[in-house]
């Protein structure tokens, strides 16, 4: 900046004004917008308004040279002619000219230098290419890597307490008209219930109405472990029977915002509020839509009818069913089963969950042919930590992986969920922990396609055997070992042993520093087994 003041800034050429850094093109309209009485113009002399620069502008501010600016734009260039203030110094001969600005104006003039000075910083930040591939890696990291960080904080921090707040007081146990038992297990009993809520419907209850407003209800069991109040903002591993139900309401809570149908129509959760039947007082029920009471081993086991021939009449098109050989029929169903398990699983990972209890008995088979994943007790949320620690796990033995844990046991544990969501892109790449379900995965496609694997102790034959051989499979197929001597893999060979190398790929052990070796739920959804189908 100058140290004295020109008497005229009309002297000074086109030439040495495009010296100036920057174009003050908007910076002028801005003034002439603002300040009429500044600046007049005509439509040829604005072209030439872009060689002015911001600096130059601000260097015959009044508010710092305490002049009087006149502008005025000639035919050729802008001219700024400035009348000098009478210093206090005591120079004479000339009179103190009043400045014609308003002071608002001289303010709006500053403000947009010092917005263009922002936008010129901003501009000036980003055109290094190190603070764009930053940026960049931050979206990636926040937006794409599995889990999902900015997902996971959207719903563990406001999401789910909004849920949580409108659901509570929603049940009551009168709203319920139990029906039969539907199973039990190691957490709660499961019943069909009839939802009666006030307002869903009046009057005597029709067949239809109680068909349509069918629901599942589950007690959670009561094992004299206490509840910590904190439990799911601690994001720890649940103790007991109590907190284990927390966490499989919250699990499929997440589940029905951000992937629906992959499980079984979360509705909710409650505290009974009287004792009458099997409710008491005082205990969780967890409720869900009724969808069907028939699972996947259900089929396997013959219980429904003849497998495959049962499911088929599901899953297969008339033509289909008229057409094809037996062997093609299987291949077919085997194909749309695991399609359907390995989406769900997929969406379930992307999510942070990891189910850690795959196999036919938590799979139910809906009327309208489709496969929803039921009984998230042992599941975990390692977006978060809920329910997890490195050490420990709740696992079906004769489906769970040779590891028998999601994540290696020197993994730390889970900070609270703030650090643990922000971190957990990280975790999923270092320990790869969906590996834990594709492994129960591949047992469940060897039970659709292998008579011989289909009953609950040839399972477990099957990882005895397995064991035995370091669990590759490729070994145990050309073993001596019983079962695997009188195993038809008719339907994996077919293709050029398409679904076999599936198979090789998802019951198999991980590799000891990656972790992986094993199929994620998104490659086998890419394998050629599913190709064209």
């Amino acid at each position: 900046r100058r140290q004295h003041v020109a008497p005229s800034l009309g002297e000074r050429t086109n030439d040495e004004f495009a010296q100036r850094s920057g174009s003050m093109t908007s910076m002028v309209h801005a003034l002439g917008a603002i300040a009429p009485n500044v600046l007049r113009s005509n439509t040829a002399q604005k072209n030439n308004t872009s060689r002015i620069s911001y600096q130059r502008i601000q260097g015959v501010s009044v508010s710092q040279v305490g002049l009087s600016p006149r502008m005025s734009l000639g035919s050729n260039n802008l001219q700024v002619r400035t009348g000098l203030a009478e210093r206090a110094s005591g120079a004479t001969g000339r009179s103190k000219r009043a400045s014609h600005v308003p002071n608002a104006s001289l303010n709006d003039i500053r403000s947009i230098g010092e917005s263009s000075g922002a936008i010129s910083s901003f501009q000036e930040y980003f055109s290094d290419p190190t603070h764009v591939a930053g940026w960049a890696a931050l979206v990636v990291y926040t937006t794409l890597l599995k889990p999902g960080v900015l997902t996971g904080y959207l719903d563990f921090f406001l999401l789910g307490p909004l849920g949580m707040a409108v659901g509570k007081g929603k049940f009551k146990v009168a709203d319920f008209k139990l029906g039969r038992k539907l199973g039990r297990g190691n957490f709660g009993s499961v019943y069909q219930a009839v939802l009666v809520k006030e307002g869903w419907f009046t009057g005597t209850i029709s067949e239809k109405k109680k068909k349509q407003n069918r629901v599942v209800v589950k007690m959670v069991n009561n094992d004299g472990e206490d509840v910590r109040k904190d439990f799911l903002k601690r994001g720890t591993m649940a103790k007991g029977a109590g907190e284990t139900g927390i966490a499989e309401g919250y699990c499929n809570a997440v589940l029905a915002r951000h992937a629906p149908g992959v499980t079984a129509s979360y509705i909710g959760s409650f505290v009974a509020d009287e004792t009458t039947g099997i409710f008491q007082k005082g205990k969780m029920f967890l409720v869900w839509k009724y969808e069907s009471d028939a699972t996947l081993d259900d089929f396997l086991s013959g219980q429904i009818g003849r497998f495959p021939d049962s499911l088929e009449q599901i899953f297969l098109s008339d033509s289909q069913l008229v057409n094809e050989d037996a062997a093609v029929r299987n291949s077919i169903l085997a194909k749309k089963a695991m399609q359907i398990i390995f989406r769900s699983l997929d969406k379930m990972h992307a999510n942070g969950i990891v189910h850690r209890d795959m196999k036919p008995a938590n799979i139910i088979v809906t009327s309208d042919g489709g496969l929803k994943i039921i009984d998230l007790g042992a599941a975990t949320d390692l977006r978060t930590g809920i329910n997890y620690n490195p050490t420990t796990g709740m696992l079906d033995p004769e489906y769970a992986p040779p590891e028998e844990l999601v994540a290696p046991e020197t993994t730390p544990r889970a900070p609270n969920p703030f650090i643990a969501t922000a971190l957990s892109p990280i975790f999923f790449l270092r320990t790869a922990p969906d590996r834990f379900d594709t492994f129960s995965a591949g047992i469940i496609m060897l039970q659709l396609t292998v008579p011989e694997l289909r009953s609950f102790t040839n399972v477990r034959a099957l990882k005895r055997e397995l064991k035995a051989c370091q669990y590759n499979i490729q070994t145990w197929r050309d073993s001596t070992y019983p079962l695997a001597k009188k195993c038809n893999f008719e339907v994996l060979d077919m293709k050029n042993g398409a679904g076999w190398d599936l198979i090789t790929n998802l019951v198999c052990v991980r590799t000891p520093v990656t972790n992986r070796g094993r199929f994620s739920a998104s490659q086998a959804l890419s394998h050629r087994f599913f190709r064209g189908f």
